[in-house]
């Protein structure tokens, strides 16, 4: 099963929306870019992604969210602090980090998606706080992270940060974002 086209065309709508209002802003404290006139695409799709390490090697594999399917997974071993990192090969104006978490029909356990941060950087060594993501998560549940400011950016970290003895298994990641001129 393919994300959701019609999904994707609310989001580039209310993303053209947060640009103009974020031209504005930016317009009013002198920053030299603009956003309007620019298309937000998912960044993150078909990008390399690694994974703290791999439940197995031959399935569940880091590259499984940024595929663009809903149906297979990335899954780490059971660790402290697991985590998943996405480059998106070259940076971004990045405004939303959408998670799709797993279907219990294909894997169990959706609520072990919790205590998440959501963190964003031009480097790995130097991440952001995007967000945070409570949890627990549900079977099949969208969750939206916004950055609190528009971010220019090149790798998207998921990391669990609480507890001992996790997984991290994700069905699809989307990074919205548009080019850097």
């Amino acid at each position: 099963m393919q994300c959701n086209e019609t999904h994707n065309k609310e989001i580039q709508r209310s993303l053209t929306e947060l640009g103009k209002k974020i031209d504005k802003l930016s317009n009013s404290f002198g920053q030299t870019y603009k956003l309007e006139d620019r298309r937000f695409f998912n960044a993150a799709y078909g990008k390399k992604v690694t994974q703290s390490s791999d439940y197995d090697k031959q399935h569940y594999l880091a590259t499984s969210v940024t595929n663009g399917l809903l149906l297979d997974f990335s899954h780490t071993k059971k660790e402290n602090n697991p985590w998943l990192l996405i480059d998106l090969g070259t940076d971004f104006y990045v405004f939303e980090v959408e998670i799709y978490n797993v279907d219990k029909v294909v894997q169990c356990c959706a609520n072990r998606f919790r205590d998440a941060n959501i963190s964003v950087g031009s480097s790995y060594i130097t991440m952001e706080l995007c967000g945070h993501f409570e949890g627990p998560g549900e079977d099949k549940e969208r969750i939206v992270v916004r950055c609190p400011l528009v971010k220019r950016v090149r790798y998207v970290k998921i990391q669990i940060v609480k507890g001992t003895d996790n997984y991290l298994h994700l069905a699809e990641v989307q990074v919205w974002a548009t080019n850097v001129l």
